[in-house]
C-alpha cells in the first residue's frame, strides 16, 4: 500500500509490475535503470492531487534520492562517471540572473 493511506489517487509503491532488468544481471541488484527510475518518479508526483515529490520539502528529498539512485547505476558502468550537478549557489551569490548562468 502506498506509505499514505489519506492518499486514495496514488497508485500503490511497488504496484506496478517490475521485471528483471537486464542492467542487473550485469551490473548488479543495486542497478536502476531509466525506466525504474522515471517510474519512481511518475509514482511519486503524476497525480496532481497526491503530489509526495514537489510539495514542501520532499522535492529536495525525492529529487535527491532518485538522482542518486541514477548516479550509482552509472558509477556501477564506469567507476569514473559522476551525475552532474548544477551549483546554484554560486550564481546566487554572483548577483548573476539564472538565464544568465555559467
Amino acid at each position: 500500500p502506498h506509505p499514505d493511506p489519506s492518499c486514495k489517487g496514488c497508485g500503490a509503491r511497488g504496484s506496478t509490475p517490475r521485471g528483471r532488468h537486464p542492467g542487473v544481471a550485469k551490473y548488479g541488484d543495486n542497478y536502476k535503470g531509466s525506466d525504474y527510475l522515471v517510474r519512481e518518479h511518475i509514482e511519486g508526483a503524476a497525480d496532481i492531487m497526491c503530489d509526495h515529490w514537489h510539495d514542501d520539502a520532499g522535492v529536495m528529498n525525492h529529487h535527491i534520492a532518485v538522482t542518486w539512485q541514477m548516479e550509482q547505476s552509472l558509477r556501477m558502468i564506469d567507476p569514473s562517471t559522476a551525475a552532474h550537478y548544477w551549483d546554484y549557489t554560486i550564481d546566487a551569490t554572483g548577483g548573476w540572473e539564472w538565464y544568465n548562468s555559467k
